[in-house]
């Protein structure tokens, strides 16, 4: 019986790889240029040359009506694997084994249990769930290998694209929040619940899916608040990245905002104003008079005296103006857009709104320079009859000058390219 059993699956098995082969690109890497290339969700089924019938099917497909969403939802990516096999190959020496990362240098392939089929009609019946999406969104393959001691039997992959919903929640949910990074992902389906955010924090995004339904949801590159924060001083603002959706029907009503953040404020200017040199005007000069004494009762000489005392030298000039600062950093460019739905299921409208980021304040001018000395003092008379008076000062030094300007408002960031495509009408 054994040897019949193999020299029937030998000539089979070339046939099967050839077959398995063709299957082990990976969805993620396909091409991505038309919606309509995208693999429907699974449903499989497929009875092996050997007798055996592998069957992989969603648990719960959401309709197009959306009317059993809460169980779609309870059942999010969860699969039914069930396998049958006649009778005559349900031997000792089978063994089946799953992976979800078949191509993977350790592909880490786990067993199914045989001690679970129920037999009925003849063959034994095996079936569990799995869920290959808990953790990652990268597209993977369940890939079901039939072994006889050593020896490969047979092997299946089918792929298995996941769906995505974006929960309504008090906090705007992040690409990091669903598991998901830059990229190209691919879904069955995409659901936005009402009222649902879903902020891509200035990521190159791509979504690809067979359908997408839309409650009154949004999708921004950045929040308006954190758009408005500028970045740190010396950096342009962020770039709003890219957001490109691609389905092949959808329904529903979604708003798409781009948005670059704000640019840095550009840098303090720190090389002061040169030094006033010129120096303050001289004080006045002393001044004196021609007296005769008083106790003189007849003819007297005359005597000089100080009519009005040398002046202290006038305050030097005000410094120079400070050099302006450094001009602001350039606003983040609001990024790049692409949409296109193929076919609609009823009402589907897109809003998109285009901001770039504003540019940053200028820096801080520079510390004005230092005043003018002040002048020398007034000169003595002639005669120098003001001596004995307080000899006058040097004037003070002028005020230092004004801060220098600040520097002009950073650009604001580039609006770039936006297309939006709707049952082949395009909107923007």
């Amino acid at each position: 019986m054994k040897k019949n059993y193999v020299r029937i699956l030998i000539p089979i098995i070339a046939a099967l790889f050839v077959g398995s082969a063709c299957q082990r690109d990976s969805n993620h890497n396909q091409d991505s240029s038309n919606p309509a290339e995208i693999k429907k969700p699974v449903e499989f089924k497929e009875t092996l040359p050997n007798g055996i019938t592998l069957e992989v099917k969603k648990i719960t497909e959401l309709r197009e009506d959306r009317s059993n969403f809460s169980e779609f939802k309870e059942n999010l990516n969860s699969y039914n694997l069930k396998i049958t096999i006649p009778e005559a190959l349900f031997t000792a020496d089978l063994q089946i084994v799953r992976s979800s990362l078949p191509d993977a240098i350790d592909p880490k392939y786990e067993p199914i249990l045989k001690n679970q089929a129920v037999f009925q009609d003849g063959a034994y019946i095996i079936q569990e769930n799995v869920n290959l999406y808990s953790e990652s969104f990268l597209s993977k393959k369940l890939s079901i290998r039939f072994f006889t001691k050593e020896n490969l039997i047979v092997e299946r992959q089918v792929p298995i694209l996941p769906d995505l919903v974006i929960s309504r929640s008090e906090k705007p949910l992040t690409l990091s929040d669903l598991g998901i990074s830059s990229g190209a992902y691919y879904f069955g389906v995409i659901f936005f619940e009402k009222g649902s955010v879903l902020i891509t924090e200035g990521a190159h995004i791509e979504l690809f899916a067979e359908r997408i339904f839309a409650d009154q949801a949004v999708i921004e590159s950045f929040s308006e608040s954190f758009a408005r924060t500028p970045s740190a001083k010396g950096q342009a603002g962020i770039n709003g990245g890219l957001i490109s959706l691609k389905a092949k029907t959808g329904l529903g009503s979604l708003s798409i905002l781009m948005r670059g953040t704000k640019g840095g404020k550009g840098f303090s200017q720190t090389i002061p104003a040169p030094d006033n040199q010129t120096p303050g005007t001289q004080g006045r000069a002393g001044e004196f008079q021609n007296t005769i004494p008083s106790s003189c009762e007849s003819s007297c000489n005359t005597i000089q005296e100080c009519s009005l005392a040398p002046g202290d030298g006038l305050q030097g000039p005000k410094g120079f103006m400070g050099l302006p600062g450094g001009d602001g950093f350039a606003g983040g460019a609001s990024g790049s857009l692409y949409v296109e739905i193929s076919e609609t299921l009823g009402p589907m409208e897109v809003f998109v709104s285009q901001v770039p980021g504003e540019g940053g304040e200028g820096g801080d001018g520079g510390p004005g320079g230092r005043g003018g000395p002040g002048g020398p003092p007034g000169n003595m008379d002639k005669y120098g009859a003001c001596k004995s008076n307080p000899p006058a000062k040097y004037g003070p030094f002028g005020p230092s000058g004004d801060p220098g300007l600040s520097g002009k408002m950073g650009p604001e960031g580039l609006k770039q390219e936006n297309r939006v495509v709707i049952a082949g009408r395009k909107i923007n």
